[in-house]
């Protein structure tokens, strides 16, 4: 009885220092004994225990060898490490797909921005800030498969609600908005695609106001 206890005791550290150090991960363990490389293997582990597996193996063993374990365990499964690709957006402004919580600015007056309305990510807002009341230009270029599917939008200040100015759908692919602004205070350009998206092809913004 106390010798299975002290293997039991074993059998989950080695587990936990597996599991610790971010590499392979083991679900199963069987006894092994003598130290020789499991039948079939392809793969032999020397003093790494717990390190990223690197080879492949036609067979389902895989033999540890770190000290003391050489000689008492073999391992019937391997996992693999789970390697996750980075997310990466599809243009340097996101995220901003919600006019009220992430909107990207400010937008400079009469700079021109590119971005993309990529798969996944059909909303782009802005925000610019104005300083005095005066006219409103917004110059909208996209590429032809948004013409007809895509909307445009200005809010005015605390009202993320009832569009100031714009148009859905955008009819032409070089499009200019203008409207009046009559206070100051930030607002939002909205830009959206309904059914449709580009991961190739940017389109054009390009606001003007006063400041």
């Amino acid at each position: 009885m106390k010798r299975k206890l002290i293997l039991a005791l074993m059998l989950c550290l080695v587990s936990s220092v597996a599991s610790a150090q971010g590499g392979t991960v083991i679900d199963r363990w069987v006894i092994g004994g003598g130290g020789g490389t499991a039948a079939g293997a392809n793969v032999v582990l020397h003093g790494i225990l717990g390190q990223p597996l690197v080879g492949l193996s036609s067979e389902a063993n895989i033999q540890l060898c770190s000290g003391f374990l050489c000689q008492h365990f073999s391992v019937s499964r391997v996992f693999l490490p789970l390697t996750l690709n980075q997310f990466r957006y599809c243009d340097p402004f996101e995220p901003n797909d919600d006019r009220r919580t992430n909107p990207w600015g400010p937008l400079l007056s009469g700079q021109t921005y590119s971005a993309k309305l990529c798969d996944g990510d059909p909303e782009d807002n802005y925000y610019f800030d104005v300083t005095a009341t005066g006219a409103l230009q917004v110059r909208l270029q996209l590429p032809s498969k948004f013409v007809g599917k895509t909307a445009l939008w200005v809010y005015k200040p605390g009202d993320f609600v009832n569009p100031l100015c714009g148009t859905a759908p955008v009819a032409t692919g070089d499009y200019i908005l203008s409207c009046s602004l009559t206070q100051a205070g930030r607002y939002i350009v909205r830009l959206y695609a309904v059914g449709t998206f580009d991961n190739s092809n940017s389109y054009h913004l390009r606001v003007t106001f006063p400041n």
